[in-house]
Protein backbone atom coordinates (compact mmCIF):
# COMPACT_ATOMS: atom_id res chain seq x y z
CA UNK A 1 0.00 0.00 0.00
CA UNK A 2 2.77 2.56 -0.03
CA UNK A 3 3.09 4.90 -2.73
CA UNK A 4 6.81 5.20 -2.72
CA UNK A 5 7.53 1.46 -2.82
CA UNK A 6 4.76 1.01 -6.03
CA UNK A 7 6.82 3.80 -7.81
CA UNK A 8 9.81 1.64 -7.71
CA UNK A 9 8.17 -1.53 -8.84
CA UNK A 10 4.53 -1.85 -9.70
CA UNK A 11 4.04 -5.51 -9.21
CA UNK A 12 2.93 -6.16 -5.67
CA UNK A 13 4.27 -9.94 -5.11
CA UNK A 14 7.55 -8.68 -5.62
CA UNK A 15 7.12 -5.95 -3.42
CA UNK A 16 5.99 -8.02 -0.96
CA UNK A 17 8.97 -10.52 -1.27
CA UNK A 18 11.82 -7.71 -1.18
CA UNK A 19 9.85 -6.68 2.15
CA UNK A 20 10.21 -10.33 3.64
CA UNK A 21 13.80 -10.75 2.60
CA UNK A 22 14.68 -7.19 4.08
CA UNK A 23 12.94 -8.10 7.54
CA UNK A 24 14.41 -12.00 7.15
CA UNK A 25 18.10 -9.86 6.64
CA UNK A 26 16.70 -7.69 10.04
CA UNK A 27 16.62 -4.40 8.51
CA UNK A 28 12.70 -4.21 9.00
CA UNK A 29 10.80 -5.23 11.90
CA UNK A 30 7.43 -5.99 11.46
CA UNK A 31 5.23 -3.79 13.81
CA UNK A 32 1.31 -3.95 15.22
CA UNK A 33 -0.40 -0.65 14.52
CA UNK A 34 -3.89 -0.08 14.60
CA UNK A 35 -5.13 2.11 11.66
CA UNK A 36 -8.33 3.58 10.09
CA UNK A 37 -8.01 1.33 6.72
CA UNK A 38 -7.59 -2.28 7.27
CA UNK A 39 -6.06 -3.52 11.26
CA UNK A 40 -4.19 -6.51 9.24
CA UNK A 41 -1.87 -4.76 7.14
CA UNK A 42 1.49 -5.77 7.46
CA UNK A 43 3.65 -2.21 8.73
CA UNK A 44 7.19 -2.23 8.90
CA UNK A 45 9.79 -0.21 10.97
CA UNK A 46 13.40 0.10 9.60
CA UNK A 47 16.25 -1.17 11.87
CA UNK A 48 18.34 1.18 12.01
CA UNK A 49 21.01 0.22 14.57
CA UNK A 50 21.10 -2.73 11.36
CA UNK A 51 21.01 -0.20 8.37
CA UNK A 52 24.08 1.57 10.81
CA UNK A 53 26.24 -1.06 11.47
CA UNK A 54 25.78 -2.77 7.81
CA UNK A 55 25.43 0.20 5.20
CA UNK A 56 27.08 3.03 7.00
CA UNK A 57 23.39 5.04 6.61
CA UNK A 58 22.27 7.26 9.80
CA UNK A 59 19.30 7.58 10.64
CA UNK A 60 17.89 11.29 9.89
CA UNK A 61 18.13 14.27 12.09
CA UNK A 62 14.54 14.35 13.84
CA UNK A 63 12.52 17.41 12.06
CA UNK A 64 11.64 20.41 14.39
CA UNK A 65 9.45 23.95 13.42
CA UNK A 66 10.98 26.44 12.64
CA UNK A 67 11.00 29.65 14.70
CA UNK A 68 8.55 32.37 13.58
CA UNK A 69 11.35 34.32 12.92
CA UNK A 70 13.06 32.11 10.25
CA UNK A 71 9.80 31.68 8.19
CA UNK A 72 10.78 34.82 6.69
Amino acid sequence: MCDDLRGVERIPANVERSLKWLKGKGYLSLIKMENPWDSTLAQYRLNWKVTTNRLGIHRPLSLKPLAQEDQK
